[in-house]
């Protein structure tokens, strides 16, 4: 498998629960600098994404030490895999129909390759940040005729 990211490393032999394996999912997205400019999926994960991730079949089902659910870095590549990939674009149907496919190795590779594509290039990290641009002046919206109601 490839080098993994340090919150990757960090997840215990027996697992975390679904709360902690949410925030540790947010942790790397923030770290990769997703932010869910699109408005079309939220980057935030909570337990109920989780949960929804689960009943889709996205996420395996997490192992059980007593009524306890533990997730393990499985979950968590998949996790961030998916949201990710909901970030890009993907469907989340695009997404449930793939990600079962794939095997850890293969998603850890795709978003060290995500990552790498999404991290600061040294040039734009260097020197002062760009000046906005001015904002043109808004014309008055020409005089609409009045609405007319038609019968169906």
């Amino acid at each position: 498998m490839p080098a993994l990211p340090p919150a990757f490393l960090s997840i215990p032999e027996r697992g975390v629960p679904l709360d902690e394996l949410a925030a540790r999912a947010n942790a790397v997205l923030a770290q990769a600098g997703r932010e869910g400019a699109d408005g079309r999926a939220a980057t935030h994960i909570d337990t109920r994404t989780g949960r929804f991730y689960q009943t889709i079949g996205v996420l395996p089902k997490p192992q059980y030490e007593g009524r306890r659910a533990l997730y393990s870095l499985t979950h968590l590549v998949r996790l961030v895999a998916a949201k990710r990939l909901q970030a890009e674009g993907h469907s989340l149907a695009q997404i449930q129909a793939a990600l079962p496919a794939r095997t850890d190795a293969q998603l850890v590779r795709a978003l060290t390759a995500m990552h790498a594509r999404s991290a600061p290039k040294p040039s734009e990290a260097a020197g002062p940040p760009a000046l906005p641009r001015p904002i043109p002046p808004v014309q008055p919206p020409a005089p609409a005729a009045p609405a007319t109601l038609h019968a169906f």
